[in-house]
């Protein structure tokens, strides 16, 4: 991903070292907080459902996605901020 940002260009603009560390940070720091959380978030719901805990193995493969629909890693509020 890091090479695709490198070559990335605007007619004329390329990202400059400043901005490709930045966005290659905020990449890494992303995608380890939303891991982090859906591991923690999914065992969480299979410790407290033995029956789904248990039907596990034989579903594994859909389970991630399932985790990730049940409980997301990113909660976004729906609260309308105006005033």
């Amino acid at each position: 991903m890091a090479s695709t940002l490198i070559r990335a260009e605007e007619p004329g603009d390329n990202l400059n070292r400043d901005e490709l560390l930045a966005l290659v940070f905020l990449l890494l720091i992303a995608g380890h907080e939303t891991t982090v959380n859906l591991i923690g978030n999914g065992m969480l719901a299979l410790f407290e459902d033995s029956e789904a805990m248990n039907r596990l193995p034989s579903r594994i493969k859909t389970a991630v996605e399932e985790l990730l629909r049940y409980t997301s890693p990113v909660f976004m509020s729906s609260e309308c901020l105006c005033s």
